[in-house]
């Protein structure tokens, strides 16, 4: 028996979870917000066969999708260290 832990983007989570459902697969979602970009995340956490490892992690691959996001890197007036009443 092996626990199996996957990190994935909470919008993934929803499809994700059905697909599982649909193979009798047994998991724990753990949903949290924060960490880079403040981006949700769910965490699922599996308890499978060591046979079933492979297909798990396929299912995993298929069904989850790689994201772009972009981001202004000015820094905020906060980050430059300069009191804002004296702007």
């Amino acid at each position: 028996m092996l626990l199996l832990i996957a990190v994935i983007q909470k919008e993934d989570a929803p499809k994700l979870a059905e697909r599982l459902v649909a193979q009798g697969l047994r998991f724990t979602q753990i949903n949290s917000t924060g960490g880079f970009l403040a981006a949700g995340n769910v965490a699922l956490l599996f308890g499978i066969a060591e046979e079933k490892r492979e297909e798990v992690i396929e299912l995993i691959r298929a069904t989850c999708e790689p994201r772009v996001r972009y981001v202004n890197a000015t820094p905020w007036l906060g980050m430059t260290g300069t009191p804002l009443h004296r702007l």
